[in-house]
């Protein structure tokens, strides 16, 4: 989903995982009513917010341990090797970490319990092009054997083009066009 900064991306995302009520209609995910199914329903998605979060004081090792026992298939193990490969120290304050070292941590989260969806809004806002490239990578490398569905918000086309299969563009909250890359890109 493409749009301009204030197009609606991000409000549009919290009505689809049931974080606020829309103001008209209703949201569905998995084909269930997501306001009424919520915590069954985000049991099999993984998000990474457009500003990563987390307690300051508390390391990626901890969020690790944490997030565990939310999920009953959770990869420690996983997302301990993904988190070496972006080389974050496992030990270092949340807090004190980079955007791009949070971002990834983030990352490291959403998929550790190996999500049927991976909600991503606008995931490399501000990082430099290596670490948008890493972001990336790592994600084809873990979703392209598991059939796992990517929603990704951005403002970005070029650096979506090389993934994409489908591109929907908001404006004011309102679905301007909706149609396979290939066709747009014609």
């Amino acid at each position: 989903m493409l749009g301009r900064n204030g197009a609606g991306k991000s409000s549009l995302i919290r009505v689809a995982l049931g974080q606020r009520k829309a103001d008209g209609g209703r949201a569905f995910l998995f084909g269930e009513e997501v306001w009424k199914h919520r915590t069954r329903l985000l049991e099999r998605v993984g998000v990474v917010p457009e500003v990563p979060d987390a307690p300051p004081d508390l390391s990626s090792r901890d969020l690790l341990v944490f997030c565990c026992r939310l999920y009953p298939t959770w990869d420690g193990r996983g997302a301990e090797e993904r988190l070496a490969r972006f080389g974050v120290d496992p030990g270092a304050p949340f807090g004190s970490l980079s955007k791009g070292q949070k971002g990834h941590v983030s990352l490291a989260l959403a998929l550790a319990h190996h999500p049927d969806l991976l909600v991503l809004d606008d995931p490399t806002l501000g990082l430099d092009a290596v670490a948008r490239k890493a972001f990336f990578e790592e994600l084809i490398t873990d979703l392209s054997d598991r059939g796992a569905s990517v929603f990704l918000a951005s403002h970005d086309l070029g650096g979506i083009e090389a993934i994409a299969e489908r591109v929907v563009f908001l404006k004011e909250g309102r679905v301007l066009l909706d149609e396979p890359l290939e066709s747009l890109k014609a």
